[in-house]
């Protein structure tokens, strides 16, 4: 497999950085001592993009130290053989926005790994993009806890027609605007 570590502490000068973007530089992964857990140190980085590398749900839990995030896109790439996410997620308190797009995800645990589907949820979180992954119906009880939320997009995903209607009423269809699952696989 092609790819590198990455060193997150090269950035730990830069204390004024807000946004920083690392799509599609096959980072597979991040040195053991130098992880990804260390952006925790610039408090004033907003928005981290991985989009379009090899994430592994083991490093999604590292970002819930980064307390400063409000937006954060991953895409495409994950490793999903990793089963177990962590329920405890400290951070991500300022998340607003999350993509988690294109990894055909069907397991809660990656979710549960940054903290949105446990009774914790992302109080602040408005907007989750969620579009072409594999979840089916049982997401929804699975994001009860999202009081801010007015954008929620699940098109090209595996929703049945068996949607619990009690898990949508309970919590997610009042605060969600949009729920769009057209072109979601209906079984």
């Amino acid at each position: 497999m092609y790819g590198w570590n990455f060193n997150a502490s090269l950035f730990l000068p830069f204390k004024s950085l807000q946004v920083l973007i690392l799509s599609q530089n096959y980072i597979t992964g991040w040195t053991k001592i130098e992880g990804i857990d260390k952006l925790s140190h610039l408090t004033n980085l907003k928005v981290l993009d991985l989009q379009y590398n090899l994430v592994h749900p083991n490093v999604l839990s590292s970002l819930c130290w980064i307390s400063s995030l409000e937006v954060l896109r991953l895409s495409t790439y994950v490793d999903t053989s990793y089963s177990k996410g962590s329920a405890k997620c400290p951070g991500l308190s300022n998340l607003r926005v999350l993509l988690l797009e294109g990894y055909g995800i069907n397991d809660i645990s990656v979710l549960s790994a940054l903290g949105l589907a446990t009774h914790i949820g992302r109080k602040n979180l408005e907007k989750l993009y969620l579009s072409e992954n594999s979840f089916n119906s049982n997401i929804f009880s699975s994001l009860k806890d999202l009081p801010s939320l007015t954008h929620l997009d699940l098109s090209y995903n595996e929703i049945d027609e068996n949607i619990e209607m009690s898990d949508i009423v309970d919590g997610l269809l009042y605060a969600a605007e949009v729920i769009p699952v057209s072109k979601s696989h209906v079984i």
